[in-house]
């Protein structure tokens, strides 16, 4: 697994240039913060929306919604609820 790429290889021209326009030499990209991205897959899954609505919006397979909302524990709205006779 390579540390790095070469930008003229993996990003399109157009942002390849626009880059190009504002710096030469070696950049570091940094890594989305992950706490930001689950706090938005959180709230998506949480927003009241259907599974597969959710999977449309996040870009994501059904399986993998399921698979993040279990994470949420109580607060999975797709949680099957055991009802107390």
């Amino acid at each position: 697994m390579n540390l790095y790429g070469n930008a003229a290889e993996v990003l399109p021209p157009a942002l390849l240039a626009e880059v190009q326009k504002h710096w030469r030499g070696l950049l570091w990209v940094p890594v989305p913060q992950k706490t930001e991205h689950t706090a938005h897959v959180s709230k998506v899954i949480q927003s009241g929306l259907s599974a597969q609505d959710v999977a449309l919006i996040l870009g994501i397979s059904l399986p993998r919604v399921y698979q993040l909302a279990s994470k949420l524990g109580a607060a999975n709205p797709y949680a099957r609820r055991k009802r107390h006779v």
